[in-house]
């Protein structure tokens, strides 16, 4: 059975983009009697807000997109669905990869500043040995270009995003991702990763990347050109235009409602 989710990280309220995304995700799910997993990507804890965590479960009834596997609400999410209730999960897999005879895993002491052309490290951490220490060190992934050398384990001692969300989609049994374009490197980073751990389902899982929606600039949705800094008007108009907009970037991929 095909098995899906919509993954949102509560940093910032949703944009159309990720409405859209989640239109996407839902109509894949129902088009090939599957099912689709809420899983709240919590792992940046000192961004996180109650009123963006809300906002998920608000978009959704305003969708009337209905889950069939995660948290029912925001207080459900906090007492069994958090990332932090998996960090035992995350330290056994990194420190799984760093047992490895596989040298593209490796503790790195460079900061971001200090890091070569294409975000390499070029110390030569990765034959030093180094030990983890949190506070100076960071776990990085190697996958060669474009990818450039990741970072999986972070300086303040929890999982980054790549590693975590490959730990996850494994744990939940995800066989198929809808996601945008402008993840396409995260997805081979991840798919390298998932070869290491390893993670056999994600592996072998499709993924879907749909062309981006953007700003009326032109320019990527995102929350660093503040896309998510309000909470978007829950209106008729909009939601059917969210609908309109996924079947124009679902088309490509063939992604459509059921």
């Amino acid at each position: 059975m095909l098995v899906t989710r919509f993954a949102p990280t509560p940093s910032g309220y949703l944009h159309v983009g990720n409405v859209v995304n989640l239109v996407l995700t839902d109509w894949h799910a129902r088009a090939h009697g599957g099912q689709l997993l809420l899983r709240i990507d919590d792992f940046d804890v000192a961004r996180v807000r109650s009123d963006y965590l809300a906002d998920v479960f608000r978009t959704l009834a305003w969708l009337g997109v209905q889950v069939d596997a995660g948290p029912s609400g925001p207080a459900d999410f906090q007492a069994s669905w958090s990332m932090s209730a998996r960090i035992d999960q995350f330290r056994a897999a990194r420190d799984s990869l760093l047992r490895s005879t596989d040298r593209s895993v490796f503790v790195c002491r460079c900061s971001r500043r200090e890091l070569g052309p294409g975000g390499r490290c070029i110390r030569g951490c990765a034959a030093q040995d180094l030990p983890l220490d949190p506070g100076r060190s960071v776990v990085r992934l190697s996958a060669g270009p474009p990818p450039g050398d990741h970072v999986i384990w972070r300086r303040d001692d929890l999982p980054a995003y790549q590693l975590g969300s490959v730990v996850v989609d494994e744990e939940l049994g995800v066989t198929s991702i809808v996601r945008g374009a402008d993840l396409q490197q995260s997805t081979a980073l991840q798919r390298h990763l998932a070869t290491l751990l390893p993670a056999p389902g994600f592996a072998a899982a499709d993924v879907h990347h749909h062309d981006l929606l953007t700003a009326t600039s032109g320019a990527k949705l995102s929350k660093s050109a503040g896309a998510q800094a309000r909470p978007l008007e829950h209106t008729v108009a909009l939601r059917d235009q969210v609908r309109t907009w996924a079947q124009a970037l679902g088309a490509p991929i063939g992604i459509g409602p059921p």
